[in-house]
């Protein structure tokens, strides 16, 4: 668009080699401090038109004052959906994924701004029982809760054993 403000980075390639509705390279944005993180079904990070792709996988980060990217690289096996900043200040990514980082996460995964890494804490495992594939679409905060929703059955973790939830559920 000409509207569009230039920037000096952006997002690349796809990963699940779909571009169906559904499958946009950007699906979310938060800002956690001075950080944009930018969620959704990419590859990677590349400064300019002729710049060369750096793998970021799903999520990438940039500075909200210059534009730049980061240098925090991520590994997601499949599309980020929502960014959610959690009162903790860690950022919620939620979406189709299976693996991060080479770690199991199924749907959602819990990052530390700080270090870019997955916060060991989260260990929410999400399924669907009738054995379909996982997908949390959307995640809010709102008054301290986390709503979750996508295509899923149950929850489970932190001290919790599985609970029916289908397609959402609420977490303290």
């Amino acid at each position: 668009s000409n509207y569009a403000a230039k920037t000096s980075w952006g997002v690349t390639g796809n990963i699940n080699g779909s571009y169906a509705e559904g499958s946009i390279q950007v699906q979310a944005l938060a800002q956690v401090g001075s950080t944009m993180y930018v969620g959704g079904n990419f590859t990677g990070v590349k400064q300019g038109e002729n710049g060369s792709e750096i793998a970021s996988r799903g999520l990438a980060a940039f500075d909200v004052n210059t534009g730049d990217w980061t240098g925090q690289t991520f590994d997601f096996n499949n599309q980020v959906k929502d960014l959610v900043e959690l009162p903790s200040g860690k950022l919620l990514a939620v979406g189709d994924c299976t693996k991060v980082n080479g770690e199991t996460r199924v749907g959602t995964v819990l990052i530390d701004p700080a270090t870019g890494q997955i916060d060991p804490s989260w260990n929410l495992q999400v399924r669907n029982g009738n054995g379909g594939r996982v997908s949390v679409k959307s995640a809010k905060v709102i008054d301290g809760r986390i709503y979750l929703a996508g295509a899923f059955t149950h929850l489970s973790g932190n001290g919790v054993s599985s609970v029916y939830a289908r397609n959402a559920g609420r977490l303290d």
